[in-house]
């Protein structure tokens, strides 16, 4: 059985976000803080969503390289 795929394209949205009061619980911060929230979502060739990931990241502590 082959499971490859030929990925086509992505999208990426990074934007600012305030922690809900279960997000804070579980990243033991302050229910309403400031969080980077980073999704992506990748498409192969028959335009088919093959990875959906959503990431939140405490700004402060947090650094992006490109």
């Amino acid at each position: 059985m082959n499971l490859s795929r030929i990925l086509d394209h992505s999208q990426k949205t990074l934007d600012m976000v305030f922690a809900t009061s279960k997000e804070a619980k579980a990243l033991e911060i302050s229910s309403g803080y400031p969080l980077l929230r980073i999704e992506s979502v990748i498409h192969d060739v028959k335009n088919t969503i093959t990875n959906l990931c959503r990431r939140l990241c405490i700004g402060d502590k947090f650094k992006f390289i490109i």
